[in-house]
């Protein structure tokens, strides 16, 4: 499974460096490109956790718990903390809401397990939007960094939408299934 991992990582660096890292624009440029990736990460993470939240919120689900790589936020007695998170399984994010009440639960649920992989794909198309936009306006370079967030954000929804499951976490197309099926 590592060796899968690392090869699938290998060659779609490779993919997707043809598309990201402007051509012609200088080392300097494809430097940039690539010391934004773990901030852009954080960013895309950070968005379909929020929605996941904006789900639960919407149903009238009280916050819980809301982790974006290193950074954690939580509910206590005394209120929402923050602390850095040590899981490194939850290092990929997580977020949850509790309802308040019993009503409707399986609608309620599954507004929260839809709204990461829906904001993942809002993600997508504002993002695109933005390319598309800065490539109109002649900014290559910007562009190219506008489809970072676009690539991994449809990346994250096709890997939470699909019903799977790994190390006893479930997607959330999985989660979804368990709980209409």
């Amino acid at each position: 499974m590592a060796l899968a991992g690392a090869a699938a990582g290998y060659f779609g660096v490779r993919f997707a460096a043809g598309y990201l890292l402007p051509a012609g624009e200088g080392r300097m440029m494809n430097l940039l490109v690539l010391a934004a990736l773990p901030f852009v990460w954080l960013l895309v993470v950070g968005w379909h956790e929020l929605g996941h939240l904006v789900g639960g919120r919407i149903t009238s689900g009280r916050f819980l718990l809301y982790i974006i790589g290193p950074f954690q936020w939580q509910r206590s007695p005394a209120g929402i903390r923050f602390s850095w998170n040590r899981r490194i399984n939850l290092a990929g994010g997580m977020a949850a809401c509790l309802p308040l009440d019993q009503r409707d639960l399986t609608r309620r649920f599954a507004l929260m397990f839809a709204g990461g992989p829906l904001a993942s794909l809002v993600l997508v198309v504002l993002a695109l939007w933005a390319a598309a936009g800065l490539a109109h306006a002649g900014g290559v370079a910007a562009q190219h960094i506008a489809m970072v967030p676009a690539l991994l954000s449809g990346l994250i929804f096709l890997l939470t939408a699909l019903p799977g499951e790994a190390s006893g976490f479930r997607t959330d197309g999985r989660r979804l299934l368990n709980l209409l099926g």
